[in-house]
């Protein structure tokens, strides 16, 4: 099988795309195919051997899309090599433990695949411009700062953690 990779993500507000598009970017700069999709928008796996699945962090679970998508195609993933990435708040300070609860995070993901090659854990985005009224006015209240506007996103470790992926691939001799 000739290398071909797969970037899908699961975005509320648009963070989580942007993210895999710069991964989709870095990957293609390095003169391997890549597809990248929204998890809805994706019928077949087949052609790819490698599949990077990237989710935005909501209320402490990946996005339900995601899931979705890992559970419908976990028998054709088994041959495949698998990362996983998120992007949400949790990841605001990347610690040691904010990067364990980042992980607790991911778990409905890791119990279909737990063998993931890799998993990039990243700082989210705040956007109200991005977000329904309702959500919007509801997080402009928050007292704590927890939820106001920011971009916690850092671009040098996401492209650093797909050089390493890409490097991972390399050795398993799939992309």
């Amino acid at each position: 099988m000739s290398q071909n990779v797969l970037v899908v993500y699961a975005t509320k507000f648009g963070s989580t795309k942007e993210v895999a598009e710069k991964v989709g970017e870095i990957i293609g700069a390095k003169g391997i195919p890549v597809t990248v999709r929204k998890v809805n928008s994706v019928k077949d796996i087949s052609p790819y051997s490698s599949v990077i699945v990237g989710t935005a962090i909501r209320m402490g679970k990946p996005v339900s899309e995601a899931v979705s998508f890992t559970k419908k195609f976990k028998n054709d993933l088994q041959n495949k090599s698998v990362a996983f990435f998120s992007v949400g708040l949790y990841m605001k300070d990347d610690t040691p433990e904010n990067r364990d609860k980042a992980k607790k995070c991911l778990m409905p993901l890791l119990e279909i695949i737990d063998n993931p090659i890799s998993i990039g854990l990243f700082g989210g985005k705040i956007d109200y411009s991005t977000m329904p009224l309702l959500l919007r006015w509801t997080f402009s209240k928050d007292k704590t700062g927890e939820l106001s506007e920011g971009d916690w996103r850092n671009w040098d470790t996401i492209t650093g953690w797909v050089d390493e992926l890409l490097h991972d691939l390399r050795s398993s001799n799939v992309a």
